[in-house]
Protein backbone atom coordinates (compact mmCIF):
# COMPACT_ATOMS: atom_id res chain seq x y z
CA UNK A 1 0.00 0.00 0.00
CA UNK A 2 1.39 3.46 -1.03
CA UNK A 3 2.27 5.84 2.07
CA UNK A 4 -0.39 8.90 1.86
CA UNK A 5 1.34 11.99 0.01
CA UNK A 6 2.05 15.31 2.34
CA UNK A 7 1.85 18.75 0.29
CA UNK A 8 4.22 21.19 1.63
CA UNK A 9 4.58 24.79 1.66
CA UNK A 10 7.96 26.29 1.58
CA UNK A 11 9.96 29.30 1.94
CA UNK A 12 13.22 29.06 0.98
CA UNK A 13 15.83 31.97 2.01
CA UNK A 14 18.59 32.52 -0.40
CA UNK A 15 22.02 33.83 0.60
CA UNK A 16 25.56 34.13 -0.58
CA UNK A 17 26.79 32.73 2.38
CA UNK A 18 23.78 30.46 3.52
CA UNK A 19 20.58 29.46 2.98
CA UNK A 20 17.66 27.94 5.30
CA UNK A 21 14.39 26.60 4.64
CA UNK A 22 10.90 26.90 6.60
CA UNK A 23 8.00 24.59 5.99
CA UNK A 24 4.66 24.88 7.32
CA UNK A 25 3.16 22.53 9.80
CA UNK A 26 -0.40 22.00 9.26
CA UNK A 27 -1.34 19.67 12.51
CA UNK A 28 0.77 22.65 14.58
CA UNK A 29 -0.73 25.46 12.63
CA UNK A 30 2.81 27.16 12.60
CA UNK A 31 6.34 27.22 10.58
CA UNK A 32 9.13 24.84 11.66
CA UNK A 33 12.23 26.02 10.24
CA UNK A 34 14.75 22.98 9.05
CA UNK A 35 17.81 22.38 11.19
CA UNK A 36 20.66 20.44 9.85
CA UNK A 37 21.02 16.82 10.62
CA UNK A 38 22.05 16.36 14.45
CA UNK A 39 22.52 20.03 15.38
CA UNK A 40 18.96 21.58 16.86
CA UNK A 41 18.61 25.22 16.33
CA UNK A 42 21.34 25.03 13.39
CA UNK A 43 19.23 26.17 10.02
CA UNK A 44 22.14 27.87 8.17
CA UNK A 45 23.33 25.77 5.51
CA UNK A 46 26.82 27.10 4.19
CA UNK A 47 26.49 27.67 0.52
CA UNK A 48 29.12 25.19 -0.82
CA UNK A 49 29.46 22.24 -3.05
CA UNK A 50 32.16 19.61 -3.69
CA UNK A 51 32.10 17.30 -6.83
CA UNK A 52 34.01 14.11 -6.88
CA UNK A 53 36.29 14.26 -10.29
CA UNK A 54 36.22 10.46 -10.48
CA UNK A 55 32.44 9.49 -9.97
CA UNK A 56 30.78 13.00 -10.45
CA UNK A 57 28.76 12.62 -6.99
CA UNK A 58 28.04 15.81 -5.17
CA UNK A 59 27.54 17.03 -1.29
CA UNK A 60 26.72 20.43 0.08
CA UNK A 61 26.64 22.82 2.90
CA UNK A 62 28.79 21.32 5.82
CA UNK A 63 30.20 18.14 4.04
CA UNK A 64 31.61 20.04 1.22
CA UNK A 65 35.24 21.61 2.39
CA UNK A 66 38.03 23.05 0.94
CA UNK A 67 39.86 20.18 2.30
CA UNK A 68 38.00 17.55 1.61
CA UNK A 69 40.67 15.49 -0.61
CA UNK A 70 42.21 15.56 -4.01
CA UNK A 71 39.14 13.89 -5.77
CA UNK A 72 37.48 16.63 -4.70
CA UNK A 73 36.65 20.01 -6.46
CA UNK A 74 35.62 22.53 -3.82
CA UNK A 75 33.18 25.41 -5.08
CA UNK A 76 31.25 28.09 -3.28
CA UNK A 77 30.46 31.92 -4.29
CA UNK A 78 28.90 31.12 -6.93
CA UNK A 79 25.48 33.39 -6.39
CA UNK A 80 28.35 36.45 -6.17
CA UNK A 81 28.04 38.53 -10.03
CA UNK A 82 25.35 35.57 -10.96
CA UNK A 83 24.53 38.35 -13.78
CA UNK A 84 27.80 39.43 -14.99
CA UNK A 85 30.23 36.38 -14.76
CA UNK A 86 27.43 33.60 -15.14
CA UNK A 87 30.54 30.57 -15.36
CA UNK A 88 32.76 29.81 -12.58
CA UNK A 89 35.91 28.18 -12.77
CA UNK A 90 37.08 25.76 -9.79
CA UNK A 91 39.95 22.74 -10.32
CA UNK A 92 40.34 23.03 -13.73
CA UNK A 93 37.23 23.10 -14.66
CA UNK A 94 34.01 25.53 -15.99
CA UNK A 95 30.60 25.63 -14.01
CA UNK A 96 27.58 27.14 -15.15
CA UNK A 97 26.57 29.14 -12.09
CA UNK A 98 22.95 28.35 -12.65
CA UNK A 99 23.78 24.67 -12.80
CA UNK A 100 25.68 25.35 -9.80
CA UNK A 101 22.80 27.12 -7.89
CA UNK A 102 20.07 24.23 -8.86
CA UNK A 103 22.42 21.94 -7.40
CA UNK A 104 22.89 23.14 -4.03
CA UNK A 105 19.11 24.13 -3.96
CA UNK A 106 17.81 20.91 -5.11
CA UNK A 107 20.14 18.67 -2.65
CA UNK A 108 19.47 21.02 0.19
CA UNK A 109 15.46 20.70 -0.09
CA UNK A 110 16.14 17.34 0.60
CA UNK A 111 16.26 17.98 4.25
CA UNK A 112 12.74 18.18 4.38
CA UNK A 113 12.52 14.09 3.89
CA UNK A 114 14.06 14.18 7.35
CA UNK A 115 11.09 15.95 8.68
CA UNK A 116 8.45 14.68 6.32
CA UNK A 117 9.20 11.50 4.85
CA UNK A 118 6.63 11.16 2.37
CA UNK A 119 6.21 14.92 1.97
CA UNK A 120 6.19 17.09 -1.90
CA UNK A 121 6.84 20.16 -2.49
CA UNK A 122 3.16 21.74 -3.46
CA UNK A 123 3.80 25.38 -2.83
CA UNK A 124 7.70 27.47 -3.11
CA UNK A 125 8.21 30.49 -2.33
CA UNK A 126 12.39 31.99 -2.60
CA UNK A 127 12.93 34.99 -0.45
CA UNK A 128 16.55 36.93 -0.78
CA UNK A 129 17.76 40.23 -0.27
CA UNK A 130 17.86 41.39 -3.62
CA UNK A 131 17.42 39.64 -7.29
CA UNK A 132 19.41 40.27 -10.52
CA UNK A 133 17.21 39.57 -13.47
CA UNK A 134 19.10 36.33 -14.51
CA UNK A 135 18.47 34.81 -11.01
CA UNK A 136 14.52 35.19 -11.22
CA UNK A 137 14.61 34.24 -14.66
CA UNK A 138 16.42 31.14 -13.88
CA UNK A 139 14.10 30.26 -10.32
CA UNK A 140 11.06 30.26 -11.92
CA UNK A 141 12.64 27.63 -14.27
CA UNK A 142 13.98 25.43 -11.56
CA UNK A 143 10.39 25.30 -10.21
CA UNK A 144 9.57 22.59 -13.41
CA UNK A 145 12.99 20.91 -12.86
CA UNK A 146 11.42 20.28 -9.09
CA UNK A 147 8.38 18.98 -9.75
CA UNK A 148 6.45 22.60 -8.63
CA UNK A 149 2.72 22.78 -10.41
CA UNK A 150 3.12 25.92 -12.98
CA UNK A 151 1.75 28.83 -10.46
CA UNK A 152 2.72 27.38 -7.26
CA UNK A 153 5.91 29.32 -7.51
CA UNK A 154 6.80 32.86 -6.08
CA UNK A 155 9.89 35.15 -5.70
CA UNK A 156 9.93 38.02 -3.15
CA UNK A 157 12.63 39.59 -1.37
CA UNK A 158 13.44 40.00 2.36
CA UNK A 159 10.72 43.06 2.58
CA UNK A 160 8.27 41.11 1.43
CA UNK A 161 8.77 38.22 3.49
CA UNK A 162 9.42 40.31 6.35
CA UNK A 163 5.76 41.92 5.87
CA UNK A 164 4.52 38.36 5.49
CA UNK A 165 6.02 37.32 8.80
CA UNK A 166 5.25 40.18 10.71
CA UNK A 167 1.53 40.32 9.40
CA UNK A 168 0.75 36.97 10.26
CA UNK A 169 1.25 37.07 13.76
CA UNK A 170 -1.14 37.99 16.50
CA UNK A 171 -2.83 41.08 16.26
CA UNK A 172 -1.23 42.49 19.38
CA UNK A 173 1.88 42.69 17.58
CA UNK A 174 1.25 44.69 14.68
CA UNK A 175 -1.39 47.12 17.19
CA UNK A 176 0.85 49.80 16.15
CA UNK A 177 3.60 49.73 13.54
CA UNK A 178 6.52 47.32 13.38
CA UNK A 179 10.36 47.36 12.79
CA UNK A 180 13.16 45.32 11.96
CA UNK A 181 16.66 45.97 12.59
CA UNK A 182 19.01 43.41 10.17
CA UNK A 183 22.50 44.02 11.22
CA UNK A 184 25.22 41.42 9.33
CA UNK A 185 28.43 41.47 6.85
CA UNK A 186 26.61 45.04 4.73
CA UNK A 187 25.82 46.62 8.37
CA UNK A 188 23.12 47.99 10.04
CA UNK A 189 20.23 48.13 8.43
CA UNK A 190 16.43 49.32 9.63
CA UNK A 191 13.08 48.17 8.07
CA UNK A 192 10.02 50.09 9.46
CA UNK A 193 6.79 48.83 8.47
CA UNK A 194 3.66 51.76 8.77
CA UNK A 195 0.01 50.46 9.31
CA UNK A 196 -2.86 52.79 7.75
CA UNK A 197 -5.79 51.81 9.59
CA UNK A 198 -7.96 55.01 7.71
CA UNK A 199 -8.28 53.12 5.08
CA UNK A 200 -10.07 49.69 4.14
CA UNK A 201 -8.54 48.06 3.46
CA UNK A 202 -5.15 49.16 5.84
CA UNK A 203 -2.49 49.81 3.66
CA UNK A 204 1.35 48.67 4.81
CA UNK A 205 4.08 50.35 3.48
CA UNK A 206 7.39 49.77 4.24
CA UNK A 207 10.52 52.30 4.63
CA UNK A 208 14.13 51.28 4.70
CA UNK A 209 17.40 52.92 6.91
CA UNK A 210 20.42 52.69 6.08
CA UNK A 211 22.16 52.84 9.62
CA UNK A 212 26.10 51.72 8.66
CA UNK A 213 27.40 54.78 9.81
CA UNK A 214 26.62 54.19 13.00
CA UNK A 215 27.64 50.01 13.29
CA UNK A 216 29.35 49.19 9.86
CA UNK A 217 29.90 45.47 8.34
CA UNK A 218 32.95 44.80 10.60
CA UNK A 219 32.39 46.44 13.65
CA UNK A 220 30.58 43.63 15.89
CA UNK A 221 33.84 41.73 15.11
CA UNK A 222 36.26 44.40 16.35
CA UNK A 223 34.27 46.49 18.55
CA UNK A 224 34.37 45.93 22.27
CA UNK A 225 30.66 45.31 23.89
CA UNK A 226 29.77 48.44 25.34
CA UNK A 227 31.02 50.05 22.68
CA UNK A 228 28.49 47.84 20.69
CA UNK A 229 25.82 48.38 23.19
CA UNK A 230 26.37 52.36 23.11
CA UNK A 231 26.32 52.54 19.33
CA UNK A 232 22.82 50.62 19.47
CA UNK A 233 21.34 52.41 22.11
CA UNK A 234 21.51 56.24 20.11
CA UNK A 235 20.29 53.97 16.66
CA UNK A 236 17.32 53.39 18.86
CA UNK A 237 16.92 56.42 20.40
CA UNK A 238 17.22 58.34 16.55
CA UNK A 239 15.22 55.54 14.71
CA UNK A 240 12.55 54.55 17.65
CA UNK A 241 12.17 58.25 19.92
CA UNK A 242 9.19 59.38 18.27
CA UNK A 243 7.64 56.22 16.47
CA UNK A 244 4.50 54.53 18.00
CA UNK A 245 6.05 50.79 17.44
CA UNK A 246 4.61 47.41 18.99
CA UNK A 247 7.55 44.91 17.72
CA UNK A 248 10.91 44.85 17.30
CA UNK A 249 12.33 42.22 15.66
CA UNK A 250 16.74 41.75 15.47
CA UNK A 251 17.83 39.16 12.84
CA UNK A 252 21.34 38.64 11.91
CA UNK A 253 24.84 37.12 13.15
CA UNK A 254 25.73 40.95 14.22
CA UNK A 255 23.44 40.55 17.11
CA UNK A 256 24.38 37.05 17.84
CA UNK A 257 26.23 37.30 21.31
CA UNK A 258 25.58 39.25 24.89
CA UNK A 259 26.54 42.85 24.24
CA UNK A 260 23.12 43.98 24.03
CA UNK A 261 22.55 45.43 27.91
CA UNK A 262 21.75 49.15 28.35
CA UNK A 263 19.78 49.01 24.56
CA UNK A 264 18.02 46.24 24.52
CA UNK A 265 16.27 47.52 27.84
CA UNK A 266 15.53 50.79 25.88
CA UNK A 267 14.43 49.08 22.52
CA UNK A 268 11.69 46.85 24.68
CA UNK A 269 10.32 49.79 26.77
CA UNK A 270 7.02 49.62 26.23
CA UNK A 271 7.17 47.27 22.96
CA UNK A 272 7.76 43.92 22.65
CA UNK A 273 11.06 42.46 21.33
CA UNK A 274 12.31 39.18 19.25
CA UNK A 275 15.53 38.30 18.03
CA UNK A 276 16.16 35.17 15.75
CA UNK A 277 17.88 34.36 12.46
CA UNK A 278 15.10 32.40 10.58
CA UNK A 279 12.69 35.51 10.10
CA UNK A 280 12.76 35.69 6.45
CA UNK A 281 12.51 32.15 5.09
CA UNK A 282 9.45 31.84 7.84
CA UNK A 283 8.09 34.76 5.94
CA UNK A 284 8.23 33.17 2.62
CA UNK A 285 6.83 29.99 4.19
CA UNK A 286 3.85 31.95 5.21
CA UNK A 287 3.69 33.20 1.70
CA UNK A 288 3.38 29.48 0.48
CA UNK A 289 0.86 28.46 2.84
CA UNK A 290 -1.18 31.82 2.05
CA UNK A 291 -0.94 31.48 -1.56
CA UNK A 292 -1.80 27.49 -1.11
CA UNK A 293 -4.81 27.63 0.75
CA UNK A 294 -6.14 30.93 -0.85
CA UNK A 295 -6.54 32.84 2.50
CA UNK A 296 -4.49 36.06 1.81
CA UNK A 297 -5.74 38.60 4.30
CA UNK A 298 -8.03 40.80 2.32
CA UNK A 299 -7.94 43.34 5.43
CA UNK A 300 -4.48 44.65 4.06
CA UNK A 301 -2.29 45.77 1.51
CA UNK A 302 1.32 45.31 2.26
CA UNK A 303 3.28 47.54 -0.45
CA UNK A 304 7.10 47.83 -1.01
CA UNK A 305 9.41 48.77 -3.68
CA UNK A 306 8.68 45.12 -5.27
CA UNK A 307 5.35 45.82 -5.56
CA UNK A 308 2.73 47.14 -7.58
CA UNK A 309 0.44 50.13 -5.84
CA UNK A 310 -2.52 50.51 -8.01
CA UNK A 311 -4.65 47.95 -9.60
CA UNK A 312 -4.75 48.14 -13.60
CA UNK A 313 -7.52 47.14 -15.31
CA UNK A 314 -9.26 47.27 -18.65
CA UNK A 315 -13.12 48.59 -18.93
CA UNK A 316 -14.77 46.28 -21.34
CA UNK A 317 -18.22 45.34 -22.83
CA UNK A 318 -19.62 41.92 -23.01
CA UNK A 319 -22.94 42.26 -24.69
CA UNK A 320 -24.29 45.44 -23.23
CA UNK A 321 -22.92 44.55 -19.86
CA UNK A 322 -20.01 46.51 -19.03
CA UNK A 323 -17.48 44.53 -16.81
CA UNK A 324 -14.53 45.70 -14.92
CA UNK A 325 -11.45 42.90 -15.95
CA UNK A 326 -8.34 43.45 -13.86
CA UNK A 327 -5.04 42.88 -14.71
CA UNK A 328 -3.11 43.51 -12.67
CA UNK A 329 -4.55 43.89 -8.68
CA UNK A 330 -2.54 46.52 -6.12
CA UNK A 331 0.02 44.98 -3.72
CA UNK A 332 0.99 42.33 -6.39
CA UNK A 333 4.68 41.90 -6.86
CA UNK A 334 5.67 42.71 -10.35
CA UNK A 335 8.09 39.49 -10.95
CA UNK A 336 5.63 37.32 -10.48
CA UNK A 337 2.59 38.24 -12.45
CA UNK A 338 1.08 36.47 -15.18
CA UNK A 339 -1.91 37.78 -15.96
CA UNK A 340 -2.82 37.83 -19.48
CA UNK A 341 -6.55 38.55 -20.92
CA UNK A 342 -8.32 37.84 -24.69
CA UNK A 343 -11.00 40.70 -25.68
CA UNK A 344 -11.93 41.74 -29.26
CA UNK A 345 -11.46 45.69 -30.48
CA UNK A 346 -15.03 46.34 -31.74
CA UNK A 347 -14.57 49.28 -34.42
CA UNK A 348 -12.14 50.80 -31.92
CA UNK A 349 -8.24 50.62 -32.15
CA UNK A 350 -7.48 52.15 -28.90
CA UNK A 351 -7.91 50.05 -25.40
CA UNK A 352 -9.40 52.66 -22.91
Amino acid sequence: MSENITNLWVGYDLGNAYSQISCYNERKKEVDSICLPGKKNAYEITMRLCKNIKDGAWVYGEEALPDKGEDWIFIRDFLALYEEEPVLSAGGQNFEKKELLFEFISRSLELLKRYYPHGRVEWLTFTAKDYPKKLIEDLLEFGTRLGISPGCLKIQKHVASYENYALSQPKELWSHDVGLFEYDDNGLYYCHLTINRRRSPMVVSSTTLDLSAYLGKEDYMTLSPPELDRRFLAVIKEVLGKRNVSTIYLVGKGFSGSWMNVSLKQMCSNRKGFIGQNLFSKGACYNSMLEATKTKNQNFIALCDEMIPVTIYLQVCRGRESLQVDLVKAGSDWYNIRESAEFILDQTDTVP
